[in-house]
């Protein structure tokens, strides 16, 4: 290499940045074969590797083809036909829920964010909590937890095997929950998993002595009273 005047022998450098760009891409790639696993959205690059195109990482198939096998066999041909992982479409937080037998409807009652207590620790004698789950093809390890916000300590969890059979149906799941022991006011999270990675969150207050209460619920599209109107 040639360091009189500063210079980098090109020869070098090229084959440097080349394979810097080729681990870069490998990276991408991998990244992208992990979202399908998921049951992620593909994005663009991950169709272009399905139909046997590898876009602008050409030397993929013809450098390194053990590479190019193994992203074959990862890829499935049908998308669809990929095991999901499921989305949650709510988290509600309740005194109580209901079924009517005849309609098989949900009664919801009572519907909360924050848990009023005038001691610490404070042991909420019941809640409910009903989420939603969609997008589902397979057997999954659903677990539920309450956890304290600052601390991330869990006051519960439950957990155990769900099956979902159709991805385009909803499927309410309704847990109650009782005795729970709260040891400080704050923040806390009712926290969803499936096979052990967060889907979704909702938090709660717990409330102390003189909390201001919740405001009442809004209307959609309901307008505010103007100035001395009230």
């Amino acid at each position: 290499m040639d360091c009189r005047n500063g210079a980098r022998d090109q020869s070098i450098v090229r084959p440097a940045a080349e394979k810097a760009n080729r681990k870069a891409a490998l990276i991408r790639l991998a990244l992208l074969i992990r979202l399908g696993r998921a049951g992620a959205q593909p994005p663009t690059g991950l169709k272009r590797l399905q139909s046997g195109r590898y876009g602008q990482y050409p030397f993929i198939e013809h450098e390194a083809p053990r590479v190019g096998l193994a992203l074959r066999r990862a890829l499935p041909l049908n998308m669809s036909d990929a095991l999901e992982r499921p989305s949650c479409l709510s988290i509600i937080i309740s005194d109580a829920v209901y079924r009517d037998e005849i309609t098989k409807k949900l009664i919801i009652v009572g519907t909360f964010n924050t848990i009023h207590a005038q001691k610490f620790p404070h042991r909420h004698d019941h809640m409910n909590v009903l989420f939603s789950l969609t997008s589902g093809r397979r057997t999954y390890d659903v677990a539920l937890a309450i956890e304290h916000g600052a601390s991330g300590t869990s006051i519960t969890e439950i957990h155990g095997p769900m099956r979902l059979d159709n991805p385009l149906h909803i499927t309410d799941v309704n847990v109650e929950l009782r005795n729970l022991e709260y040891p400080e006011p704050g923040k806390y999270w009712v926290t969803l998993k499936v096979d052990g990675e967060i889907i979704c969150q909702r938090p709660f207050m717990v409330a102390g002595p003189g909390a201001t209460p919740a405001a009442p619920p809004q209307q959609l599209g309901e307008d505010e009273p103007a100035p001395g109107d009230a």
